[in-house]
């Protein structure tokens, strides 16, 4: 059986980001992000490619400063992701809402697995007991190369 990975999304702010899979937006994003400096385009991928995101969020990023992608949090998260209080975790429809205390961040599976490990495909298993049995801690996106 082909080994299994699961992605433990820790919420760093400045790391938050992404669009739609296969739509190159994730891409100018990341290409945004490093002519700004705000982040190594490799690692913009990792990160934020597996984000999900609006049009009037994508819209906000693209648009604003290179400043303000280096503030901490941007204007933009506001737009982007809305508001919590208590820290979470949890799948649901083949995504993982994450709760960091501030703001809930919704990631997509599939672009978890493309971007977080190269070009991994989605096992279309979200939780913590694997399609081979393994078991996580915490509820994941399970990934196969």
């Amino acid at each position: 059986m082909k080994k299994l990975h699961s992605f433990g999304i820790l919420a760093v702010i400045i790391g938050l980001i992404s669009c739609e899979k296969h739509d190159d937006k994730s891409e100018k994003l990341c290409e945004r992000y490093s002519e700004c400096n705000a982040m190594e385009y490799d690692e913009c991928l990792s990160s934020i490619g597996s984000l999900s995101l609006s049009s009037d969020c994508y819209d906000s990023m693209m648009d604003t400063t290179c400043e303000d992608h280096l503030s901490a949090p941007p204007s933009y998260f506001g737009t982007c992701f809305p508001y919590c209080s208590v820290e979470s975790r949890e799948c649901r429809n083949d995504k993982i809402y994450l709760c960091n205390g501030t703001y809930e961040m919704v990631y997509n599976c599939e672009k978890v697995c493309e971007y977080a490990y190269d070009g991994a495909e989605y096992t279309g298993t979200c939780g913590t007991v694997a399609p081979n049995g393994e078991i996580s801690a915490e509820e994941v996106c399970w990934c196969q190369y």
